[in-house]
């Protein structure tokens, strides 16, 4: 399973919107008069980094031959924002078959970066990140399956 790396991809657009701030500047910070206020970005930002990383990834497996045409297509289609129904119009395939290429490209994506981009693995780094409960597990694991 990989529910988290589809959620990654699936939220792509969000994530990378969230790095970038207006911030005001500390006044030393610019000798050359420079506007007070500027854009900010939070590399360190955690969801950005797991973005780049599952995007690396799919980079890799592309090009090992890992990640068929019509798969990235469909990758490059949900980063988009686009429904399995607006997909399985465009690539003329019904939305079932849209929906079992996505969650079968995502879960070799998983496969290949283990840890917690699995959903096992992210279930654990969760729980002992947050300190969880058993009810609270409990209701995690309903979540994300």
């Amino acid at each position: 399973m990989s529910w988290i790396v589809e959620e990654i991809i699936r939220r792509s657009y969000t994530i990378r919107s969230n790095i970038v701030f207006d911030g005001v500047v500390d006044e030393g910070l610019w000798e050359d008069g420079l506007p007070e206020k500027a854009e900010i970005y939070d590399f360190d930002n955690d969801e950005y980094l797991d973005l780049i990383t599952v995007e690396n990834a799919i980079s890799s497996l592309l090009s090992q031959g890992k990640i068929r045409k019509i798969e990235h297509n469909i990758l490059k289609d949900i980063k988009k924002g686009m429904t399995y129904y607006d997909i399985s119009r465009r690539r003329h395939l019904s939305m079932n078959t849209v929906k079992k290429i996505y969650k079968k490209v995502c879960a070799r994506i998983a496969f290949y970066l283990g840890d917690k981009f699995t959903t096992e693995g992210f279930t654990e780094y969760f729980i002992n990140k947050h300190n969880l409960e058993d009810e609270q597990i409990h209701k995690l694991k309903g979540v994300i399956g």
